[in-house]
């Protein structure tokens, strides 16, 4: 499997107080990538081997420079090994930059199968690297921090998943995190600005809860929930700005031929009070798809999506509003 990409998005923000314009910042994101991999099945083994790159820069008149560019790339190395009903999966991934060093990634996942339900664990470490404009902007409401390093987590998850009960699919996971060098939007010393420094420790921890019953008369009904417990490791306080509960409800009805689904999704963000985060509504979504089928061949969908039916509210932080009611229609040709 090889894949090729490329993205050039432009953004501009305007500042205003009493009615004059005090800034004007732009951003123009461009870069390119591929990915490679390769899957060799060879008795118990199914072994998959990729490569990864990402070559990504940041044009701004608030950048050191006015640019600045990173370029990442990957190794990485899976074998899952079946023995009956448990499977065991070894993996490795080593990663490169040129602007936040090196990481290296092991992970091991276990699966074990009895009758109608699985049983699965898993462990990983992995990271997360800043985003240049964290690193390197500054304007009026932001200053750079050119020594951030890359956060750092150890994973482990347990759950299981069953259709054991008649009608019903139901999925079950419990995670923690350990978070090392937590990037974190603080405010400066200035006290007008906001900066993105490595603080502390995290750890989340938390479970996932997914339910789905059977068709009945073509519709079917889903939901699911998150429940999240953020605190720093050594004081034990908890963490704002990380949402502690999540909750998806939706209907869906396909005959084959039509596909239409209703579905509602909520988050508590837990934001600081000074985000001035609203969030007491669900966003509800409708999706409607229409298969026209051409020939055995071929296949002509028309779609239409409402996004946000009822103009809900939900945002983190007042600067970064979600958007309202908004519309997609078109068309999708298969062959």
């Amino acid at each position: 499997n090889l894949s090729i990409w490329q993205i050039s998005r432009e953004s501009k923000y305007y500042i205003y107080m009493s009615g004059s314009e005090i800034s004007r910042d732009r951003y123009h994101d461009k870069g390119y990538g591929f990915s490679a991999k390769i899957a060799w099945n060879y008795q118990l083994h199914k072994v998959i081997v990729g490569a990864d790159f990402d070559s990504s820069e940041l044009e701004s008149n608030v950048i050191a420079d006015g640019k600045k560019s990173i370029e990442k790339y990957a190794y990485y190395i899976n074998d899952t090994m079946s023995f009956g009903d448990l499977s065991l999966t070894p993996g490795a991934r080593i990663d490169k930059t040129d602007t936040n060093g090196d990481f290296t990634s092991p992970s091991l996942g276990a699966t074990y199968k009895i009758q109608d339900t699985l049983l699965r664990a898993y462990v990983a470490k992995g990271f997360n690297i800043p985003e240049l404009a964290a690193t390197y902007g500054d304007n009026l409401l932001h200053i750079s921090n050119p020594d951030l390093k890359m956060e750092k987590v150890k994973s482990y998850q347990v759950g299981v998943e069953s259709t054991a009960v008649k009608y019903l699919w139901f999925k079950l996971n419990a995670f923690r995190n350990d978070v090392d060098d937590r990037l974190s939007l603080v405010t400066a010393p200035s006290g007008t600005q906001s900066i993105t420094i490595n603080q502390g420790h995290e750890r989340l921890e938390g479970l996932d809860i997914e339910l789905r019953t059977a068709p009945l008369y073509h519709v079917s009904l889903r939901t699911g929930a998150s429940f999240i417990r953020a605190e720093d490791r050594e004081t034990g306080q908890k963490i704002e700005n990380v949402p502690q509960k999540t909750f998806d409800a939706g209907l869906q009805y396909d005959d084959g031929s039509l596909n239409a689904l209703i579905i509602g999704h909520y988050i508590y963000w837990n934001s600081a009070a000074a985000a001035e985060g609203k969030y007491d509504r669900f966003v509800v979504d409708f999706h409607v798809n229409r298969k026209i089928v051409v020939s055995e061949q071929q296949e002509l969908h028309a779609f239409v999506d409402i996004h946000n039916i009822f103009d809900a509210e939900q945002y983190r932080y007042s600067m970064y509003k979600n958007p309202e009611r908004w519309f997609e229609a078109g068309l999708r040709y298969a062959f």
